[in-house]
C-alpha cells in the first residue's frame, strides 16, 4: 500500500476528483467536505515472480464532523454517470458486513485440523467433532460496523434526500456456509441447528448497533427468506436439504429471482450466496416509480465485486428486454486497522480480519481506533 498525493495531473487524478466534485454538488456528500490532498494505492502480487497490479485508490476525504476516511469512489455502478450526477430527490443507503471472521466462527475436524467456517475457499472433507463460535463481535466486525456508519451518518447530515438504511446482512447466506457438509453427513443435525442460532443472534446484535448508529429508519433486506423456513424445518428433520427446490422456491418467490437465476445458473450453495448479493443490490437499487431515486452501497473494499456482478446481471437482463430500472453507486471506506508486519499472512493486501484477539497484548499499531471501535459498539 502507498501514499500518493493528488497534486500530479495523471488522468487518474483528474477522473476521481471529478467524481469527487460531482457527488458533492449532488449532496452525496455534504456541503464542507474537503480533500485531504492524498490517495492510497493498493495494490497486489500477481504472479510468482513479484509482479504488481493496482487492486484500488482510496480517496482522503474530511467531513464536516471531523470524520475522516479513504474511500474508493471509481468503480461499477447501474445506471448512473458518476461524474455528471443530479442531485437525486430520494436517496437510500444499502450497507452490510460479514458476520465472524476467520478465527472466531471455526470447526474441529475429527483428524484434529481447525478449519473456519466462513472462509471462502473453506471445503470441509471429514466429519466436524465440534464447533467454536465466538459470542462476541470480533475486531474485524467492530471496524466494519464503526466505519460504515460513520460514513452513513456524516452523509446523510448533507441533504433531506437521505430516506432509509436498507441493512442487507447475511443470515441464511451464513447457513449455507455448512449446508454441503451437512448434506454429506459430516455436520449432525444438533450441530447444525446450534450453527444456525448463532447464525442469527450474531447478525441480531451488528442490526442493533447499526439501527442505533444510523439515526434513518432502517429496512431489512434478505432475499433468500423465502427459503428461510424450508432449510430450518428440514434440519430440525435431520432430512438433507434439496438445492434444486431451494432454487425453486426462489424463482416463485420473485420474478426478479427467477429472472437471475436463469443468468447466473448456481450449481452449489455458495454460488447460490453470490447470486444472492446481486439480487440484494439489484432489489435495492430498483428506480421503478422514481427516476431520481439513487441507491448509494456502501460497503467493505472487499464486497466491491458484488456491485461489480450486479452489473453484469443489470446488463444481461436489459438486453433481454426486462423493464426494471437500476440506480446504483458504490462508495468503499477502506479499513483504519490493520495488522502488524510480523504476523503472517499476505502483505500485499492487509486485512483487519486476520488481526487475532492475543494480539492486542502490545503488538497492535491502532489500539487506540481499536478501543474506540469497542467503545462505539457496546
Amino acid at each position: 500500500m502507498k501514499r500518493k498525493t493528488l497534486a500530479d495531473e495523471s488522468k487518474h487524478t483528474k477522473r476521481v476528483v471529478t467524481i469527487f466534485d460531482s457527488y458533492l454538488k449532488a449532496g452525496i456528500f455534504p456541503a464542507g467536505t474537503c480533500l485531504i490532498g492524498d490517495y492510497l494505492e493498493h495494490t497486489l502480487t500477481k504472479n510468482s515472480r513479484g509482479e504488481q497490479e493496482i487492486a484500488g485508490r482510496y480517496l482522503g476525504l474530511v467531513l464536516p464532523n471531523s470524520n475522516y476516511q479513504y474511500v474508493r469512489l471509481e468503480g461499477e455502478s447501474i445506471g448512473i454517470e458518476k461524474h455528471k450526477i443530479d442531485p437525486p430527490d430520494e436517496i437510500n443507503i444499502l450497507t452490510d458486513t460479514c458476520l465472524f471472521c476467520a478465527s472466531n466462527a471455526t470447526a474441529t475436524l475429527e483428524n484434529g485440523e481447525v478449519v473456519s467456517i466462513v472462509a471462502p475457499k473453506t471445503r470441509i472433507t471429514s466429519k466436524i467433532k465440534s464447533l467454536e463460535i465466538s459470542e462476541n463481535l470480533c475486531l474485524y466486525e467492530m471496524d466494519a460496523v464503526v466505519r460504515l456508519t460513520d460514513l452513513i451518518t456524516a452523509m446523510k447530515e448533507g441533504s433531506k434526500a437521505f430516506s432509509k438504511a436498507i441493512v442487507a446482512m447475511p443470515t441464511v447466506e451464513y447457513c449455507f456456509y455448512l449446508m454441503e457438509a451437512y448434506n454429506k453427513g459430516f455436520v449432525g443435525k444438533e450441530m447444525m441447528i446450534h450453527w444456525i442460532a448463532q447464525v442469527n443472534r450474531h447478525a441480531e446484535k451488528i442490526i442493533a448497533v447499526m439501527r442505533k448508529r444510523i439515526g434513518l429508519p432502517i429496512e431489512i433486506c434478505q432475499p433468500l427468506d423465502s427459503v428461510e423456513y424450508y432449510i430450518k424445518e428440514t434440519v430440525d428433520r435431520g432430512k438433507p436439504a434439496d438445492f434444486e427446490k431451494v432454487k425453486g422456491i426462489l424463482s416463485e418467490a420473485s420474478r426478479l429471482w427467477k429472472e437471475v437465476l436463469s443468468i447466473t445458473k448456481p450449481r452449489e450453495w455458495k454460488q447460490l450466496n453470490y447470486t444472492n448479493y446481486a439480487i440484494a443490490v439489484l432489489k435495492s437499487a430498483t428506480a421503478n416509480g422514481n427516476s431520481n431515486r439513487l441507491t448509494i452501497d456502501i460497503e467493505n473494499p472487499s464486497e466491491q465485486r458484488i456491485l461489480r456482478n450486479a452489473a453484469k446481471i443489470a446488463k444481461t437482463l436489459g438486453k433481454q428486454g426486462s423493464s426494471d430500472n437500476f440506480r446504483v453507486i458504490g462508495i468503499y471506506p477502506h479499513e483504519k486497522v490493520f495488522i502488524p508486519n510480523v504476523v503472517k499472512c499476505s502483505q500485499s493486501f492487509p486485512r483487519l480480519y486476520y488481526l487475532e484477539q492475543t494480539q492486542l497484548a502490545g503488538k497492535c499499531y491502532y489500539i487506540e481506533i481499536v478501543e474506540s471501535n469497542r467503545s462505539k459498539v457496546t
